[in-house]
């Protein structure tokens, strides 16, 4: 808020669990300024908590300004001083506790709350990455993207440590974008544009029959005439996969969609092993494991040429610097996109503010 002052909003902790955490904070802030002896110090460190309406703020408040607006109103009536000088209280009652040495009775539940599938998709939303063709020098398709609130970038498996069932995480995501899919097929529809819609799909959703025909059956609704505008890339490959058991996956995608592509480790042998499997394209990554440039762009040209041997198409995905950006480019890689080629929109196929000049011809 200024130079003196911090605000700090939990968003699922009652009033003694934030009294808790902000006692907690405030302890840290005095160490840090004064160190481990505050004797013969003069400083005074007030926390105060106020309880807010949390579903308010997360659909409502849009601005830091609204935020603080809110925050003040309920302060005005709610506003509770924690002291410093007292000691920091038990998180589950008035028990005398110490931050520096728990008691073997102590409940650190409420240290580390476990996050629910379901509270973490609240904290993700979805947008379209353009997708640019190289040899083409357009945006030609466009990819389901979902990023984390959180980070501000595309969510990863282990984002949070304390996600409640990570294994679920996935397939949920899968639903999660498959939804956002088809709400922007709509819009694209309505703004009568025409493109490809790649929708990633993992691994975890397309081997498990039960989770595979949860998500079909949504998928199923589109009519047949929308899905000539749907590809899938299949994610998140276990190592070692047979091309036979790919090959399959494929089979299961083919009559809802008009193309697949499957995403692979920069291994060129994986392109000769997934080559024969029905895919229209291979997609990978910059490996993040070679240092040497030089080894790095013989490495990625040897991928997008071996492709081409294979009549694959070559994608190189989630590009994020302009060096990655000039190496897709002379590596021969046929379709590429990320943060180096452009931004995010919210309607796939509105090709309007897009720039391509930046990229190398």
């Amino acid at each position: 808020m200024d130079d003196e002052n911090f605000l700090i909003l939990f968003t699922r902790l009652r009033r003694h669990e934030a009294e808790f955490k902000a006692r907690a904070i405030a302890e840290e802030i005095e160490k840090l300024i004064v160190g481990e002896d505050i004797s013969g110090q003069e400083i005074a460190i007030v926390s105060c908590v106020a309880e807010i309406d949390r579903r308010f703020v997360l659909e409502k408040v849009n601005s830091l300004d609204e935020l603080l607006d809110h925050v003040r109103t309920a302060a005005d009536t709610e506003w509770h001083e924690v002291d410093v000088s007292e000691p920091l209280p038990h998180p589950a009652g008035d028990t005398a506790y110490s931050s520096y040495i728990p008691e073997l009775e102590q409940d650190f539940s409420v240290l580390f709350q476990r996050t629910s599938i379901e509270d973490y998709l609240k904290h993700c939303s979805a947008n379209f990455r353009p997708m640019f063709n190289t040899k083409r020098r357009t945006f030609s398709s466009f990819l389901t993207s979902v990023i984390s609130k959180r980070t501000g970038r595309m969510v990863l498996v282990d984002d949070d440590p304390l996600l409640d069932k990570p294994e679920e995480l996935l397939p949920a995501l899968d639903r999660f974008t498959l939804g956002a899919a088809l709400l922007g097929l709509h819009r694209m529809i309505s703004a009568n544009q025409q493109t490809k819609l790649v929708i990633p799909i993992s691994y975890d959703t397309l081997s498990i029959s039960r989770l595979r025909e949860q998500y079909f059956s949504r998928l199923r609704e589109v009519p047949d005439g929308i899905r000539t505008f749907i590809a899938f890339a299949v994610t998140n490959l276990p190592v070692g996969m047979p091309a036979s058991r790919l090959g399959e996956l494929i089979s299961y995608l083919r009559p809802l969609s008009s193309l697949q592509v499957a995403h692979v480790a920069a291994d060129v042998k994986l392109v000769d092993i997934y080559s024969g499997t029905g895919c229209y394209g291979l997609s990978t990554e910059m490996p993040v494991d070679q240092p040497d440039s030089g080894r790095l762009h013989t490495e990625m040209s040897n991928f997008a040429r071996r492709a081409h041997l294979h009549r694959s198409v070559a994608i190189l995905a989630n590009i994020n610097s302009r060096d990655d950006l000039r190496m897709g480019i002379t590596a021969g890689f046929d379709i590429i996109w990320g943060d180096a080629v452009s931004g995010t929109v919210g309607t796939p196929g509105l090709l309007d503010g897009l720039r391509s000049d930046h990229i190398p011809g």
